[in-house]
């Protein structure tokens, strides 16, 4: 999806209120030395679905059972390093931690937690239009992936 009246309808039917969880992932280009000798996922999208496909099945069923949504956008560094900012519904404060080393073991990356604002839809939009990143909603059993346009800025 490219175009700006398709993301505008797509963002527009997201509810804001049920994204409880807002974090950045990242993937270093050079692994830290505790991940000498050991297999890594490198590539941003590979990684992401990996992980995120790990936390949809831990929440199928059971105790916990939720859909879990999330929207994602993609952002690439001027070294290579990829930084991706996630907002998630559907994961219990109490396993988030485990999640957060979860993706240090699939990318010798770092997961930390930001706080969720009220102008969160502002800010997606400020991505996507100013600074070009690519953004992705996995909302309602669905993926659309909303690619920008134009070089990202610096």
């Amino acid at each position: 999806m490219t175009n700006r009246d398709e993301f505008e309808a797509r963002i527009s039917t997201v509810h804001w209120s049920w994204f409880n969880w807002s974090l950045t992932l990242s993937i270093p280009r050079v692994p830290g030395p505790k991940w000498n000798g050991f297999l890594r996922g490198t590539d941003p999208d590979e990684s992401f679905m990996e992980w995120m496909s790990e936390i949809r099945d831990a929440y199928r069923s059971g105790p916990h059972a939720e859909h879990i949504q999330f929207i994602r956008v993609k952002e690439t560094r001027e070294l290579g390093e990829v930084l991706q900012h996630v907002l998630i519904y559907g994961v219990p404060s109490e396993h988030r931690k485990e999640w957060q080393l979860r993706w240090w073991g699939i990318t010798a990356g770092a997961a930390w937690e930001r706080k969720i604002g009220g102008e969160m839809k502002n800010l997606i939009r400020y991505f996507h239009y100013k600074k070009r990143f690519d953004v992705e909603f996995g909302i309602d059993y669905q993926s659309d992936y909303c690619r920008a346009t134009g070089p990202q800025e610096r």
